[in-house]
């Protein structure tokens, strides 16, 4: 769904297309750190590649960090968030 959605396109398209869009990001950033889908749970919690990964996600998508977390095997919601917020004030 690259189109622009309207009044007409209901929670669950939107909801999905933001999955997508995220799941894209993923992909992209997994590969670019030589990451297998299957290793990416193995990795540590604050992997270069997943923190680049997440920072991308909170970025461009709507995801939150409780499924950004999940996703990419960084622990807890709160660990995540800990993690963002150090590579933003790295990125200062």
């Amino acid at each position: 769904m690259s189109e622009r959605m309207g009044p007409n396109h209901y929670g669950e398209e939107r909801r999905e297309s933001e999955r997508e869009k995220a799941e894209a990001i993923i992909e992209v950033e997994m590969r670019r750190g030589r990451i297998a889908e299957a290793d990416l749970q193995n990795r540590p919690k604050n992997d270069p590649t997943k923190i680049r990964a997440a920072v991308k996600l909170r970025r461009q998508t709507t995801m939150s960090v409780a499924w950004i977390a999940e996703r990419l095997g960084m622990g807890s919601r709160y660990y995540a968030t800990n993690l963002l917020q150090q590579a933003r004030n790295s990125a200062k």
